[in-house]
C-alpha cells in the first residue's frame, strides 16, 4: 500500500475506549482492496507499534518510509478476556505485522504527489465519523499530549474537550462531579 498520510490520535473507536490510534489514509497497490481508491484505516496497540518500529528502522537508513511500499500480515493472536457477566472467555484477535518494500514502479508515487498536491483532495482527507470520540496529536505540543496521557490515567479522559483555541480541555471537577449525579 501507499501511505498517502498518517495521523496519530487519542479517545475512542468502536468498543476500544482511551487508547492512541494511527490513522492511515492509503491506496492499495495489490490484494483483494480496490486499487486506485483513497482508503481510510485505524490501527492500534501491536499494529501501531509494529508500524512505528517499522517507520524508525527505514528512516535510520537514511530512506524516507514514504518512497517505499508497506505491506501488512494479518497475525492471529488468543487471549482471555471478560464478557459482559465477568465469565472469562478465550477469544482470537489480528494485529498487523508490517514489511516495507523498495518502490520498482513510481507511477504510483507521481499519482499520489499530483492528489496531494491539490487543496481540495487534502480536505477531503477528513473522517468525522471515526474520529468524533478522538482528539488528534499531530502537532500538539509535548506538554499538552503528556497531560492528555496524565488525564488518562486518573480516568479524567471522558471529560476531554477542545476548547476553542484547539487545545485540549478538561471541564471543572465541580462540573464533572455534578454530572456524574444524575
Amino acid at each position: 500500500m501507499t501511505i498517502l498520510k498518517f495521523s496519530k490520535f487519542f479517545g475512542s473507536l468502536g468498543q476500544t475506549s482511551h487508547t492512541l490510534w494511527g490513522q492511515l489514509w492509503f491506496v492499495a497497490e495489490s490484494g483483494e482492496l480496490p486499487q486506485g481508491v483513497v482508503m481510510v484505516t485505524y490501527i492500534k496497540n501491536r499494529s501501531l507499534n509494529d508500524f512505528n518500529r517499522l517507520v524508525a528502522s527505514v528512516q535510520s537508513r537514511g530512506v524516507e518510509p514514504a518512497t517505499g511500499i508497506f505491506v501488512p500480515e494479518f497475525v492471529k493472536h488468543s487471549g482471555q478476556k471478560p464478557d459482559d457477566s465477568g465469565v472469562v472467555k478465550p477469544i482470537n484477535y489480528y494485529s498487523l505485522k508490517w514489511s516495507w518494500n523498495e518502490r520498482g514502479d513510481w507511477a504510483v508515487i507521481d499519482q499520489a504527489a499530483a492528489v496531494l498536491s491539490d487543496p481540495s483532495n487534502q480536505s477531503r482527507m477528513i473522517d468525522l465519523e471515526g474520529t468524533r470520540a478522538m482528539i488528534c496529536l499531530d502537532n500538539l505540543p509535548a506538554a499538552q499530549v503528556a497531560s492528555l496521557m496524565a488525564a488518562h490515567t486518573s480516568g479524567e479522559t471522558d471529560a476531554i474537550a477542545l476548547n476553542s483555541n484547539g487545545g485540549m480541555s478538561l471541564p471543572p471537577a465541580e462540573d464533572r462531579a455534578t454530572a456524574d449525579l444524575f
